[in-house]
């Protein structure tokens, strides 16, 4: 497994556990998420279910649904309007990715 270019903390047991633990379609959002951030691991909410909302077999409702999941999971935090991925450019592991 290569590295996520904006998770260099993670390898292939770190994933392994966030899937284990949240599911492979989570962790797909997480890294499609990442992909569209701005500066900091940010993006509008607005924006992020309007990406995932366009994936097959994905809708609004659904699309909310998985944005809700990345933030109960403690993989993104939301302020207002705007996500922050937790982790995003970073070295160091966050809390989540730690046994």
């Amino acid at each position: 497994m290569s590295r996520p270019p904006h998770f260099s903390w993670m390898n292939p047991e770190i994933a392994e556990e966030m899937i284990r633990a949240q599911g492979l379609d989570l962790f797909g959002c997480l890294t499609v998420l990442a992909e569209y951030a701005g500066l900091g691991g940010r993006i509008a909410q607005e924006k992020a279910v309007r990406i995932f909302a366009a994936a097959p077999r994905m809708n609004q409702r659904k699309a909310e649904q998985s944005v809700s999941r990345l933030v109960e999971a403690g993989w993104v935090d939301r302020s207002e309007e705007v996500l922050s991925i937790i982790g995003y450019g970073t070295s160091a592991a966050p809390d989540y990715a730690r046994p």
